[in-house]
């Protein structure tokens, strides 16, 4: 493995250290990279390894080389387009409810504000199965998941009020769609008194005293709460639209890193990234909230979108972007390469269990929020999870059965014959998985 899978493998492994950091007023190491478009390597400046299957299967009817271009041209780059587009429609629509907190309207601005970060993650989903390169270095400038950190939002909401705040200069948590996420969809954490709080500790020995006006934040009046939490809110779409832009130029620039040299070495790091679907999609976002045995539990405290809930949409869009990888959204992507080393049984099977796993994720077929089906399920019906089968009927079974059986029929492929046919390595997180 090359540099497809080292953003999420690095944020799994360290999730247990680094979300014990303070979440006082300190930047972090991670903070401050800058605007600045960096570069690596084109397809155009990539070469040719005798040995390698790019060559042995090149013909007239496909190359690695065109297969490169097919992918940058008709899956990453117009993903991310439609991103920064996304990003510019929710950036006003944070505006205009910030115009209108205390007002009559106040509510209806929310709502359309909320509608349009759905949007704008719906399409940051599908990018998430393409982290190579430039995608993965310059992922967590637009999500930090799984090291969300209320807190960290909360300090920069005091901090965010100051005209010379910077936000370029803090850390990945404190200024990406999850950070937007907990501030547009918290909006009453304390419904019994009609108030918010900070989600940090404010008393005690270990309280945060280094930052003036956290202590004091959760006696302000609601309307002031919410108005900070709209600025800082407004704060950080207007840094998305400028990291956008960025991740835009870097993949004009040169979208491979420096070290994917050959036309193999580049398709082996976008293999790499669609082992998302394996390790993330399915292990994580779908069957870490069931139970894994008769002795498990039942708990969507490990769903990814605690506060939007739309953890059903984000498994949902993550597969749709492994479609955008096969297909090269109707061009010439891995489903070709497979076919041109002749695998088309193959081909055809993945991308035939990948639309299953589409309409099994829809929100047509599953009709709830996942944390709506898992709050509501029963120790009685842990037998039932277990052993759900493609065909399920009850809104349980069909989430039981997202994960395993249905995305597993496309990711047991993907880490088998896909990448013995194309000559590809298996990341280092799923060796040894024989789900």
């Amino acid at each position: 493995m090359l540099n497809g899978y080292k953003a999420p493998r690095f944020l799994l492994l360290g999730v247990s250290i680094l979300t014990l950091s303070a979440c006082g007023g300190s930047s972090g190491s991670n903070a401050g990279q800058g605007d600045e478009a960096t570069s690596g390597h084109k397809v155009s400046e990539l070469s040719e390894v005798p040995a390698s299957i790019c060559t042995g299967v090149k013909s007239a009817e496909f190359n690695c080389e065109s297969m490169l271009n097919s992918l940058l041209n008709n899956a990453v780059i117009p993903t991310v387009d439609e991103l920064a587009e996304k990003l510019t429609a929710l950036n006003t629509g944070v505006n205009q409810y910030c115009d209108n907190v205390g007002q009559v309207e106040e509510a209806n601005q929310l709502s359309a504000a909320q509608t349009q970060w759905a949007a704008a993650m719906a399409v940051w989903q599908r990018l998430e199965v393409m982290q190579f390169g430039q995608i993965a270095q310059q992922r967590d400038d637009f999500y930090s998941w799984p090291l969300n950190d209320e807190c960290k939002v909360d300090v920069d909401v005091v901090l965010g009020q100051a005209g010379d705040y910077d936000i370029s200069a803090r850390t990945s948590p404190r200024r990406g769609l999850d950070a937007l996420e907990y501030l547009l969809f918290d909006s009453a954490n304390d419904s019994a008194n009609g108030k918010l709080y900070v989600r940090c500790q404010t008393v005690g020995a270990g309280k945060i005293t280094d930052v003036p006006g956290l202590l004091e934040w959760d006696d302000l009046a609601l309307v002031e709460q919410k108005a900070q939490r709209c600025k800082q809110s407004s704060n950080i779409t207007s840094h998305l639209i400028i990291r956008a832009e960025t991740l835009k130029q870097s993949l004009v620039a040169g979208v491979f890193d420096d070290s994917v040299d050959t036309y193999q070495d580049a398709a082996d790091s976008i293999s790499d990234a669609l082992f998302y679907v394996d390790k993330l999609s399915k292990d994580v976002k779908s069957n870490k909230a069931l139970p894994a045995s008769v002795s498990g539990s039942f708990n969507s405290a490990h769903l990814e979108s605690q506060y939007a809930k739309v953890s059903l949409s984000n498994i949902h869009n993550n597969l749709l972007g492994a479609k955008l990888l096969m297909t090269a959204n109707g061009s010439v992507g891995f489903y070709d390469f497979l076919v041109a080393a002749g695998q088309e049984g193959l081909a055809n099977t993945m991308v035939s269990n990948l639309n299953l796993a589409i309409a099994a994720s829809s929100e047509i077929e599953i009709t709830e929020s996942l944390s709506h089906v898992v709050d509501g399920a029963t120790l009685d019906q842990r037998g039932l999870c277990i052993n759900a089968v493609v065909g399920e009927t009850s809104l349980l079974g069909k989430v039981c059965a997202l994960g395993s059986p249905i995305i597993q029929a496309f990711t047991t492929d993907l880490k088998g014959q896909f990448v013995l046919t194309l000559g590809f390595t298996t990341p280092s997180d799923a060796e040894g998985d024989n789900d």
